[in-house]
């Protein structure tokens, strides 16, 4: 499960760890250095102009950091709202690096005030998280402190959302497909619950 909040579903960037070496060891192996592979993320360097303009790539380090509501974003990047930024996160949305979650009971709705904003791949976001704000670190080669320090009293948090929940709700799709859940138990929807971020499961039976 960490490995695949660490890498996502890219198995050329599964291919890049040892199974014989534990995650740390992988992580500072192919990551926490320069010139690897993995030391920056090759689909994210195609898009070369967008890179050239700040604004997309400091949206992006806000949303890994935590930052999930348009509001919280723009002011975490020095804008005075969310409509500042908003043509910006439409970008991010159609090239399919941002994505857009809004409450399960709201679903429906063309419109929210609770949306909220997620990096869309997982290594894309491990990177603006923990990786970019620290890369004077990691060109002095101290990429275990970086781990210790930064990453690892982190990585639990970060595992468990988004990365497990969309596990969990992947798992959840398939066990109904696949007819292992039990047969009076039939969900139509799983997210998110709201602004707070609690958990809605909605039933029928």
């Amino acid at each position: 499960m960490e490995v695949y909040a660490i890498l996502g579903g890219m198995p050329s960037y599964l291919e890049q760890f040892d199974p014989a070496l534990s995650i740390q060891e992988n992580v500072q192996r192919t990551i926490l250095r320069r010139n690897t592979y993995l030391s920056e993320e090759p689909d994210w360097l195609l898009l070369e102009d967008l890179r050239k303009d700040t604004v997309y790539g400091s949206i992006l380090q806000a949303i890994a950091r935590g930052e999930r509501k348009p509001s919280d974003i723009a002011r975490a990047i020095g804008k005075n709202s969310g409509q500042d930024i908003a043509p910006a996160l439409e970008t991010l949305r159609d090239l399919g690096l941002v994505a857009r979650e809004v409450p399960i009971t709201e679903a429906r709705q063309s419109r929210s005030r609770n949306s909220l904003y997620w990096v869309a791949d997982s290594y894309l976001e491990f990177l603006h998280r923990f990786v970019d704000p620290s890369r004077s670190l990691i060109a002095r080669g101290l990429g275990e402190r970086l781990w210790n320090q930064t990453i690892a009293p982190n990585l639990a948090r970060f595992v468990s959302r988004p990365a497990f929940e969309r596990a969990c709700r992947q798992f959840l799709c398939r066990a109904f497909a696949a007819g292992i859940l039990p047969p009076d138990l039939v969900f139509t929807d799983v997210g998110t619950g709201g602004a707070q971020e609690t958990r809605n499961w909605t039933w029928s039976r």
